[in-house]
Parts: C-alpha cells; structure tokens; sequence
C-alpha cells in the first residue's frame, strides 16, 4: 500500500500496477480475511472518494482472485507481507480454475518493470499533469490548491506577458520596463 501511496499520481501508475500482487484485507463476520490478488485494472469511479494516505483519491483497483474479479479501494490493500497460508490458498484457487502459476520470466519481468519505475524520468507534460493531478486531488479533499514556486512564478509571467509594457531610459542609459497603465 506504501507503493501504491507513493505511486498514486504518477504518469505510470495503471500501466505497472497491472500484474503485481497485492494483499487485500476483506472484513467478513466482524474478522478480516487476508488473500492474495492480481491486480487486472485501475479505475476512476469519481462519486466514491476515499482516503488513501494523505490523499483523497477514486481510483480503484479491479482484483483477481480466482474467478472473482471486483473493485476495490487501495486503502483494502495490507502493508504487511504475505503469509504462506494465503500464498497456498491463491496457488490451491489457480489449480482449481486451470489457470498457470506464474512463471519465473514473469516474476522477472515485473520485477524489471518495477526497477525502471523507481528510476523514472519525468518529461514536461508529466509535471503539468502531475501538477493538475494535484489540483484534482486537492479540490476533492476540500482543501485550497497550493502552488509551488514554479507555478507561482509561470503564473506571473503568463500574466505579465499579458499586459503591455512601457520602456524608457533613466538618465544613465539603463532600461526601464514599467506596465503601462
């Protein structure tokens, strides 16, 4: 869930948590039940906000489990390792429903993906969505957008390249850019 926390607005978010496996905690009889799942898909389902972390967020996860497939929000999802018994279990419901284990080149694959993920570069249009994404988030959670230097600064200047400029010379010669009135 930490990943998923720190993963939550990045540009690369629904395409590498496809695959990976996430231990989801499921309430049943006033007890949580703890079974191992694959992640299928993410989605936006924007009339139910939750609390993930620090954030307000409607994303959720589509889990596998079997021949089950459901939503969830990622604040289901455990921080704590799998246990064997729910790694038996998983292995036990694939058996039953014919489907493979998951291979090692799989397993190295992910892993792989997972690795280019912490070491991402961020090109221009990811930091402006980043920077929506934020705005996004913070309107849902109700709290006023804060802008960052950058975008304080960007801000003025679209709004100073707006206004006309009146230019002079002072008595040295030096220029003189005023917004003329």
């Amino acid at each position: 869930r930490m990943i998923l926390e720190k993963w939550l607005l990045e540009p690369f978010f629904a395409r590498v948590v496809r695959g990976c496996f996430v231990r989801i905690g499921l309430q049943t009889e006033g007890q949580t039940l703890y079974r191992c799942a694959e992640v299928t898909g993410v989605q936006e389902f924007e009339d139910l906000p939750y609390m993930l972390g620090p954030r307000r967020t409607c994303k959720r996860l589509q889990l596998e489990f079997g021949e089950s497939r459901q939503w969830y929000p990622m604040s289901s999802v455990s921080n704590q390792p799998f246990e064997e018994l729910e790694l038996i279990s998983w292995q036990q419901v694939l058996e039953v429903n014919g489907r493979p284990v998951v291979s090692a080149n799989q397993l190295k694959a992910k892993t792989a993906e997972l690795h280019q993920a912490h070491n991402y570069a961020y090109s221009e249009s990811d930091v402006t969505r980043r920077i929506q994404d934020e705005r996004k988030s913070a309107a849902q959670a109700g709290k006023p957008a804060t802008l960052t230097t950058r975008q304080k600064m960007q801000m003025q200047q679209q709004e100073n390249a707006a206004r006309p400029k009146k230019f002079q010379r002072n008595v040295l010669g030096q220029a003189i850019v005023a917004e003329h009135e």
